[in-house]
């Protein structure tokens, strides 16, 4: 992010036509040391010790001061919003899902709901789901919930007790 100030009432050129920039507030991290910087030259703010995380903080405030070579000044508020990307998979809010279901349960019947969280947002929080093996007759078939992060189990074509159980996972790739 680049902050600029401009004096209006000063020529453009000499020592009131140059600018310094200063952070005058800053963000502490977790062990006290600004969060921020600013290039004193050209008002570029950037951080210091790390990258940002949306879940922890998605806005940060920082006021800048901007001061002409005759020693007046004035300040500003940034306002760094941190973008979402996606770097939290999603995770089951059970560990095991089971069911039981009668061999005359008719096609189309809802056989199991199963549900995830993902701790990103908007479109990165966006859960899919699918039968990733145990179905290789494809008796089953997943409808994906997007709004409420649930996975509807249908059954396609009629069960045989004698086949094996089904694994689902959530698609972190939506």
């Amino acid at each position: 992010m680049e902050m600029r100030a401009m004096d209006l009432d000063d020529p453009n050129e000499g020592k009131n036509a140059m600018l310094t920039y200063n952070i005058i507030k800053n963000v502490r991290n977790e062990i006290n040391l600004n969060l921020f910087s600013i290039n004193a030259s050209t008002g570029t703010i950037y951080t210091v010790l790390r990258s940002l995380d949306r879940e922890a903080e998605e806005r940060y405030l920082v006021v800048v001061e901007a001061r002409d070579g005759g020693g007046l000044a004035g300040t500003g508020t940034a306002t760094i919003m941190v973008s979402d990307v996606n770097d939290h998979p999603p995770v089951f809010t059970q560990r095991l899902y089971t069911t039981q279901v009668t061999e005359d349960l008719e096609v189309n019947s809802e056989v199991l709901v199963v549900s995830a969280t993902d701790g990103d947002e908007g479109e990165n929080a966006v859960v899919t789901f699918s039968i990733v093996g145990g179905d290789e007759d494809r008796k089953f078939f997943v409808e994906t919930d997007k709004v409420n992060r649930r996975g509807v189990i249908k059954l396609k074509k009629k069960v045989d007790f004698e086949k094996p159980q089904r694994d689902v996972q959530p698609d972190p790739e939506g």
